[in-house]
Order: C-alpha cells, then structure tokens, then sequence
C-alpha cells in the first residue's frame, strides 16, 4: 500500500489557483473569526473587572450616611434654647424633671443646630454624630456581576486556542 505524504500533498494542491485561492479565503475567514473570539473575550473580562472595580469603590450607588440630632427636652417660650445644656448639677430640679431626650436621624446634615416647634414649645436639636448606613445592595450585585462576566472573559481567553484547533479541523 502505497501512503500519501500530507505536506507534500498539500504543497502541490496550494500550486492550484482555485484551491489557493479557498484556502486563503477559508484562512481570512477563520482568522477574522478567531480574531472577534479574542476581541469579545477580552472585552468582557475588562468590563467584568470595571464593573468589581464600580461596586466596590461604590461609584454608582453611594451609601447613605444619616445624621445623628439629639435633644434635651422641650423648651417653653421666654426659655433659653440652651436651658439644657450644661452640667446636671447646676440646672434646678424643675428643669431636671422636664429632660426627656429624644435622637434623631436625617439623611442630610441640617447644621450644627436646629429648632423645630412642637407641642408645648420648642426643641433644640444639635448635632451629636455621623451614622453610616449599610452598603446599598446594588454595588454587592455589581460586584457579582463584575467576577462572573471578568470569568467568562479569562475562560474564553483561555479556551481560544483550543476552538483555534477545532475550527482548523474542521476546515
């Protein structure tokens, strides 16, 4: 049985314009294919890793912070605003009775100090301290996101040669 030596036969079909000229064409197409694997591949690993990056840096959903205000007790008109403060042993047992403190939390800073009237007179509000609220969960989603498409994007890197292999076999 008389074999057949591959390169050589290959090296005297190229001779053929018309073979040549598919093969050129088969090659063009399978390196614009190969080439638009590597593009898309490496482009989702780069948004992948932008999009971790976005969540967490926190640069399209901040977390909110609240704004802790506490006041004293209500404090009638004619009174100072400031009747509560100071120390404990110096405000008389009538003020003393009247404390009832009361704290609350805004989403924006509202000054060092604030008056609200309520029933009975008024408050004093003043700035105690600055509360931050958990992580919006839109950046953990993001995150997530962020590392499974940046995974798709290594494994199709990585797999490419192996498609590059089928895809020559093939043709």
């Amino acid at each position: 049985m008389v074999g057949f030596d591959q390169a050589t036969t290959t090296n005297q079909l190229m001779k053929l314009s018309a073979v040549n000229k598919v093969q050129r064409h088969i090659n063009k197409k399978s390196a614009k294919y190969l080439f638009s694997w590597i593009i898309a591949a490496g482009l989702m690993a780069a948004i992948g890793v932008t999009l971790f990056a976005a969540g967490e840096k926190q640069w399209f959903f901040k977390p909110g912070y609240k704004y802790g205000y506490q006041s004293m007790g209500v404090v009638k008109s004619k009174e100072p605003l400031l009747m509560f403060q100071g120390n404990s042993e110096r405000l008389s047992n009538d003020i003393l009775a009247r404390v009832n403190p009361i704290s609350i939390k805004l989403l924006e800073k509202n000054g060092q100090f604030f008056i609200r009237q309520v029933e009975g007179g008024t408050r004093y509000y003043e700035y105690q301290q600055q509360h931050r609220s958990k992580d919006p969960q839109a950046n953990n989603w993001m995150k997530a996101l962020g590392i499974f498409r940046a995974l798709i994007g290594i494994v199709g890197l990585i797999i490419e040669p192996k498609i590059r292999r089928i895809k020559l076999l093939a043709n």
